[in-house]
């Protein structure tokens, strides 16, 4: 399998969809740490990898989007990152699609002087994270549904202190078209964010009624595979078998219409 970045502006990689909501469905409880999940019920967490790999993902996300040990302590478990971190690295590499993508969200602190936490304190609680899932050897970072584009920045400054590993960035816009913490428009974002090992991917939360008018415009947020007996784009199925559904063995035979 080539190396992700000689992949980049070459192919089309399907990166998996939402974790957590698949989490919930399979039986996680609400209001219960997601990562814990990694320790305790792994076979959960690589039954949504498989799910995905075979909807036709070619990137898989790790199971650690609140890793850090700000979200961890919300569970009382913020001395555990580096176990629940490395354990979802782990689980994806075994049960994921080919390319593992390390997954890192926010904090849940919000930095001077928008608020009180101080950017040492970010910096530092992001390093811990990433050290830990650049360990188990992901193909690369991904902070993810960033809304504050300093919190955005000290992510990408600690992951880049702490690994040599590719740095995918995505940020939030809400209908004004600027993040919303931080009130930041895409060029903007872009220019802060820009760096050789660093990719921008703009994420869009685009309200239902306006749904349809931006998709008239040629406006779409990004695509991500839906596990399989979801019908999506660039993995969908080739036809029912009952209550089961069928997909093509080559999915290079089943390309998604554009």
């Amino acid at each position: 399998m080539p190396d992700i970045t000689m992949r980049l502006g070459r192919d089309v990689l399907v990166v998996e969809g939402a974790m957590g909501t698949m989490l919930q469905r399979a039986g996680l409880p609400a209001g219960e740490c997601p990562e814990l999940l990694n320790i305790t019920a792994p076979e959960m967490v690589g039954q949504v990898h498989r799910l995905y790999a075979l909807a036709g993902a070619d990137c898989c996300v790790t199971n650690t989007f609140g890793g850090s040990a700000p979200k961890l302590a919300e569970y009382r478990m913020g001395d555990r990152v580096e176990e629940l971190n490395r354990a979802g690295v782990r689980v994806a590499k075994r049960d994921g699609a080919a390319h593992v993508l390390a997954d890192v969200g926010p904090t849940g602190l919000v930095l001077e002087p928008l608020g009180s936490a101080t950017f040492e304190e970010v910096f530092s609680a992001f390093a811990e994270q990433v050290r830990a899932l650049a360990a188990e050897g992901p193909d690369a970072i991904l902070i993810e549904t960033m809304t504050d584009i300093a919190e955005a920045r000290c992510a990408v400054l600690a992951a880049k202190s702490v690994c040599d590993l590719p740095v995918f960035v995505t940020c939030t816009f809400g209908l004004s078209g600027r993040m919303d913490l931080s009130g930041t428009d895409p060029e903007t974002a872009a220019v802060v964010l820009e760096d050789g090992r660093v990719l921008l991917r703009l994420d869009p939360r685009v309200h239902r009624r306006d749904r349809g008018r931006r998709r008239r415009q040629g406006l779409r947020g990004r695509r991500r595979s839906r596990p399989a007996g979801h019908r999506a784009r660039g993995a969908s199925p080739r036809g029912d078998a009952g209550s089961r559904v069928a997909y093509p063995r080559d999915r290079r035979a089943h390309q998604p219409n554009r």
